[in-house]
């Protein structure tokens, strides 16, 4: 078993009734893989979260806060001992709601990512860069001063990552993982190998 802790903030453009809403997330999350197979793991992955948004008069001056849940995998189509091929997936469901001067909101959304990946190990350092794709299907619902039911989806769907880990110890390991693109931000895995 492998377990993961992350720690994330980013940005990505949501389209709700065709205006761009620039949206802010803070993560903080498990993830648990099972990595007995190299051509096939799979995981868990929860959370909680912060949102802010800015363009957006449902959620203006509003930081919601919530929950996620997901499954991932990761499936190492080519490995040699310096080089490598890796590709990735993951869905969760994400729940997030807010009440504040009589006014409530929800955000209910579903979010599927696919990326490729290359990977360059060298001695207890490992690199991986590539791209990635999103999509995001969601509910927002308000009421109070504002009283509505709008569906958003992600405004861009591609972009690049970049991953960087230290091995600390045989079964430890550190790294910086930084988004570009759709999703524009930077996270910090914690991984320890049980």
């Amino acid at each position: 078993m492998e377990a993961t802790l992350l720690i994330q903030r980013y940005e990505t453009d949501l389209n709700i009734n065709s205006s761009i809403i620039e949206s802010r997330f803070n993560k903080v999350g498990l993830i648990i893989y099972e990595p007995s197979y190299s051509s096939f793991q799979p995981a868990l992955q929860f959370g909680a979260l912060e949102i802010s948004q800015n363009n957006n008069p449902a959620t203006t001056g509003i930081n919601l806060t919530g929950n996620y849940l997901g499954i991932l995998f990761r499936s190492l189509l080519y490995g040699g001992s310096t080089l490598g091929i890796r590709l990735g997936g993951s869905y969760a469901y994400y729940a997030a709601d807010k009440v504040k001067n009589n006014q409530e909101i929800n955000l209910d959304w579903h979010e599927l990512i696919f990326n490729i990946q290359a990977l360059l190990v060298y001695e207890d350092f490992s690199i991986a860069f590539g791209g990635y794709s999103q999509l995001i299907d969601g509910d927002e619902t308000a009421f109070g001063s504002v009283t509505q039911t709008r569906q958003f989806s992600e405004n861009k769907k591609a972009g690049m990552d970049f991953e960087i880990e230290y091995w600390v110890d045989a079964t430890g390991k550190i790294g910086i993982h930084v988004d570009s693109g759709a999703r524009q931000g930077v996270g910090l895995v914690f991984t320890r190998e049980f």
